[in-house]
């Protein structure tokens, strides 16, 4: 638009002559914004999504949080502060649970 306005003040141009050519209706831009507004607001739903869960519950189910975690990872390609600290509490707990599982596997000891 900004060039046309250019052309419309250059006294050498008839504004007769110019075509406006529009090339996405009004409907198809609304559209278009509407996507991007949905797919902008995904982190915002994720996070919220989040601290819904952990506000529900005292203590939330680690298989919800790991699935969250990547559903995170695959979907969503902008930094979301809360995803780390779910990814430093899902290592830690990974770890508590596979060494928690191993002292229950061993076989006691027949005396």
């Amino acid at each position: 638009m900004h060039h046309a306005l250019e052309l419309l003040d250059n006294p050498e141009v008839d504004p007769a002559s110019l075509v406006l050519h529009i090339r996405f209706s009004r409907d198809h831009l609304r559209q278009f914004t509407d996507d991007v507004k949905k797919r902008a607001n995904i982190p915002v739903e994720w996070s919220n999504r989040l601290k819904d869960l952990l506000s529900r519950h005292r203590r939330p189910p680690l298989q919800r949080l790991q699935a969250m975690f990547v559903e995170k990872k695959e979907r969503i390609p902008v930094h979301i502060p809360e995803a780390d600290h779910l990814a430093v509490f899902l290592d830690r707990a990974n770890q508590w649970v596979d060494r928690a599982a191993r002292v229950l596997a061993r076989k006691p000891k027949k005396r």
